[in-house]
């Protein structure tokens, strides 16, 4: 999924998603991305990944928060998030 936020005359477009999915989008990540990922995923821990990435207001309009990703790439990978989704 995909937000946008406004800010001096540009977009900044957040996609938040699958790991798999962002980081095929990223333009680099930190070296230790892929230990941490692996070490959450063992430990049953839910993972998401989160990016960003400066667009112009033009194409923030023709984007959509579930397409986003179908059209940007070189995206700034911020980080991963892990989560605990224990069944109640």
């Amino acid at each position: 999924h995909a937000g946008f936020f406004e800010h001096n005359q540009q977009a900044v477009l957040f996609v938040i998603g699958s790991p798999e999915k962002i980081i095929s989008h990223a333009k680099t990540l930190p070296a230790d991305t892929q230990k941490y990922l692996d070490r959450f995923l063992h430990e049953g821990l839910r993972v998401v990944a989160v990016a960003e990435k400066i667009i112009s207001l033009e194409d923030m309009h023709q984007l959509t928060s579930t397409n986003a990703l179908d059209h940007v790439h070189d995206l700034t990978f911020l980080g991963i998030c892990a989560i605990e989704d224990a069944i109640h």
